[in-house]
């Protein structure tokens, strides 16, 4: 399956990919960034677009075996596994089957309010809690049931090595490679320097306490899901279920921090 953003350049590759597959005598189809609705007998998810596009697809392939190739048309493009200009020569690695798959972690994310519990979702990049007004809010860590932390900031990071290069390197926490099993707690503007950012391991229970009057948030991948109350509870653990990612080229990710900087500056 073919799934573009709403732009021009990108438009006109899908069709020309979907035509060099047609050539091929490869079944694909085409498609705008809509509702994206998978079926079972797709081998391959081809998305032209930015970290954005690609991350919101990616939600879909959740539980499936269904791998991703992003071809980046965004400015950053951490999340993209070749640029527009790679592809002639890609589509011959992909006949040949000439690639790995990058199995990414997944977090899963519940909430526990007055006593009840429920699950909010899932996220590939990170699980952000934040201030929704300007000032800051407390929240109290716990790490496998032990108290661990508490950060006043204006908000706390949770990030997966996948999301370890998107909101929590820019709040200054720490890039992780993309195949360790760990994740990264960051403090977003803590009040007290000494509040650095944490790593911990992929199978660790992270527990978040909102002690705070002023209003909170939570998102996930970006996308804001629910607003907090004092008291609220966040359960951060790893998911069972992760994303696949075709790798054509393994550029060191350092390398590509390098290349992402290039393209903004």
């Amino acid at each position: 399956m073919i799934l573009h953003k709403n732009e021009a350049e990108a438009y006109k590759m899908a069709h020309a990919i979907f035509s060099d597959f047609q050539a091929r005598n490869i079944e694909a189809v085409l498609q705008e960034k809509t509702d994206l609705q998978l079926l079972p007998d797709y081998t391959l998810l081809v998305v032209l677009g930015g970290d954005g596009t690609i991350l919101e697809c990616a939600h879909s392939l959740a539980g499936n075996d269904i791998p991703l190739l992003g071809i980046n048309f965004g400015k950053v493009g951490f999340l993209s596994s070749i640029e527009p200009d790679d592809w002639p020569s890609v589509l011959e690695k992909l006949i040949r089957q000439n690639y790995t798959l990058d199995k990414r972690m997944m977090l899963d994310v519940e909430i526990i309010r007055n006593g009840q519990a429920f699950h909010l979702g899932k996220a590939l990049n990170d699980a952000v809690i934040r201030s929704q007004v300007l000032h800051i809010i407390t929240l109290k860590l716990s790490i496998n049931g032990s108290p661990y932390a508490i950060y006043r900031a204006d908000g706390v990071v949770c990030a997966t090595p996948t999301g370890s290069t998107a909101y929590s390197y820019s709040a200054g926490g720490p890039v992780l490679v993309p195949d360790l099993e760990a994740v990264a707690v960051t403090p977003v503007c803590p009040q007290l320097s000494c509040s650095r950012a944490l790593i911990v391991a992929a199978d660790t229970k992270l527990e978040l306490t909102v002690d705070s009057e002023y209003g909170a948030g939570i998102a996930l991948d970006g996308k804001k899901e629910m607003d907090l109350i004092n008291g609220d509870q966040i359960i951060i653990g790893k998911s069972s279920q992760t994303i696949s990612f075709v790798r054509i080229n393994t550029t060191p990710i350092m390398k590509r921090i390098r290349y992402c900087r290039s393209r903004i500056s």
